[in-house]
């Protein structure tokens, strides 16, 4: 194909562990252009979610260490990616709409990668669209799923930078724009309680005269009905 178009990429795709990579990459490591793998969520229930601190990316961090051992300069691509268990479904409700947001945010802060797609709609049944495989239902008006890629779609900037991520039930993300030097923070409480925290940003400086915020919730973590809005600005302690 190359021959025929020297601008024709192409990708490999594995997601069944590092011995997958181990056989194929000696063989395609010079002839391809980018790692191809899969992201789907073990989780049964909320209770098991809110409980642990897997990151939800062991595929794609095997695809990585593959680029890494193999050929540094390929890119990562990760076609399938959606907190949907494939074993089990579960309803289009709040707490899988914000392990969707993390699987997401986690997923985002691989350097390599290159294109992440979430499927918006498997197209099973009509009743199917009530399950968190769809980002709409049958008359395309947005389920919960589809807000962690709204969030994530209108407010990433270019960047994806370091944050510790993970504080009890608290998990944190930065993405930074360097051309304005602008910045957006995303905070997910993974509880059913409010936190109170305090976010100190190292190696930022800029006079910050006001911040945005916007809060996504839901009533109880089996919910329905997601609420979006904005709210009053952080209050900031500018020490420089």
């Amino acid at each position: 194909m190359k021959q025929v178009d020297p601008s024709i990429k192409i990708g490999v795709n594995g997601m069944t562990g590092i011995k997958w990579w181990e056989r194929v990459m000696p063989i395609v490591k010079d002839d391809v252009d980018f790692l191809v793998t899969h992201q789907y969520s073990p989780i049964a229930n909320y209770e098991q979610w809110n409980s642990n601190n897997w990151n939800y990316t062991n595929n794609v961090e095997i695809a990585n260490q593959a680029i890494e051992k193999y050929n540094p300069n390929l890119k990562l691509n990760v076609t399938e990616n959606s907190s949907f268990n494939p074993g089990q479904s579960h309803a289009n409700n709040v707490w899988k709409m914000l392990h969707n947001f993390e699987m997401l945010g986690n997923t985002l802060c691989f350097n390599r990668l290159e294109y992440l797609h979430f499927w918006i709609s498997r197209w099973f049944s009509p009743n199917s669209y009530t399950n968190d495989t769809s980002a709409f239902n049958h008359n395309y008006k947005l389920m919960p799923m589809a807000y962690s890629l709204k969030i994530w779609g209108n407010y990433l900037k270019k960047q994806m930078v370091y944050s510790t991520k993970k504080l009890r039930n608290i998990r944190s993300w930065a993405s930074y724009d360097r051309e304005d030097n602008s910045l957006n923070l995303f905070l997910l409480n993974k509880g059913v309680k409010p936190h109170l925290v305090t976010i100190q940003l190292n190696n930022y400086v800029k006079n910050i005269k006001n911040s945005d915020r916007l809060i996504i919730s839901g009533a109880f973590p089996d919910s329905n009905k997601v609420n979006l809005k904005q709210v009053s600005p952080l209050k900031i302690n500018k020490k420089y």
